[in-house]
């Protein structure tokens, strides 16, 4: 693949009509950063019972990351029994560190995990590269079994809240291609990686904020990044880049049925769209919806 260089390429934001009156929102509005508001009914939900981090889809398995507090984490595992619903079937022991961003490769059968400038977690980003067999054993994952791979290289690009994702021709012709958006004094910072031994910087973009959000996930779709944030309501921020440019556009999702809480993760599976949800018990739920609905709102 032919390399390119793309520094510190500023965007521009797309101004959503009328500001929403909640108050969530309004946060965002006296910042300068508007979101649309949008209406999106639950399917239904998962009810994981515990505060969680991020979650994956592993064949019929659902992968629940919870983070370290004090020594040990949890990774959950649900399996989709014969009604199509999720039921509880394991959970061992994780020290990786908050695991603010988990996501899986169906090529390749790989499993990324982003760290970096959390409690526990080394102040150097980078990440875990597992098997899918790792992840379903019953052994639990330590760091003493895995060698972390580090952005050391480029470290001035890459700041906090480290949210990492396969892009989607990743595994085909070689190809190496994860997206790395993190934040660095409220500036979200976007970049893409190649090669797997070397983590080569192909293309770089900056995304000035003027209000201190929290990234809370990432998942490509159709070639566009979606990524939860929080913690002041459950907010969406779609990225794509086009001519060079990161276009970056906010949602509000109005959460009156589903308490107080904010976004944790997102995935996709089997027609639909995974929202995790974190907040005031009992809502530690990842709530399901209809894929084509639920992207007609945010794409």
């Amino acid at each position: 693949m032919r390399k390119r260089f793309i520094c510190f390429i500023l965007f521009l934001f797309s101004t959503f009509g009328v500001a929403c009156s909640n108050d969530s929102n309004d946060y965002f509005r006296q910042n300068e950063f508007y979101c649309k508001e949008i209406e999106l009914i639950a399917e239904g939900f998962i009810d994981v019972g515990i505060e969680f981090s991020d979650f994956i889809f592993i064949d019929e398995y659902l992968v629940v990351f919870t983070p370290v507090i004090e020594e040990y984490g949890k990774i959950i595992i649900f399996e989709k029994n014969s009604d199509g619903k999720y039921v509880r079937m394991k959970e061992k022991k994780q020290n990786i560190g908050h695991c603010n961003t988990v996501d899986y490769s169906n090529l390749t059968k790989e499993v990324i995990i982003g760290f970096g400038g959390y409690k526990n977690e080394p102040i150097i980003a980078g990440f875990y590269l597992l098997g899918k067999d790792d992840i379903l054993s019953d052994r639990d994952i330590l760091t003493k079994d895995f060698e972390p791979r580090y952005f050391d290289s480029f470290e001035m690009y890459i700041g906090e809240s480290v949210n990492i994702c396969f892009d989607e021709m990743y595994g085909q012709d070689d190809n190496y291609l994860i997206h790395v958006l993190s934040k660095k004094n409220n500036i979200r910072i976007l970049a893409t990686i190649s090669n797997k031994e070397n983590l080569e910087l192909i293309e770089f973009s900056k995304a000035f904020y003027n209000v201190e959000t929290c990234n809370q996930g990432i998942i490509n779709y159709q070639n566009k990044l979606i990524q939860p944030s929080g913690h002041d309501g459950l907010f969406l921020i779609t990225m794509n880049r086009e001519n060079n440019i990161l276009n970056m556009s906010g949602y509000y999702i109005n959460k009156t049925e589903y308490g107080k809480g904010y976004c944790e993760g997102i995935g996709v599976s089997d027609g639909h769209i995974y929202l995790g949800i974190c907040g005031v018990k009992p809502y530690f739920q990842i709530l399901i919806f209809n894929e084509k609905e639920f992207m007609e709102k945010v794409l």
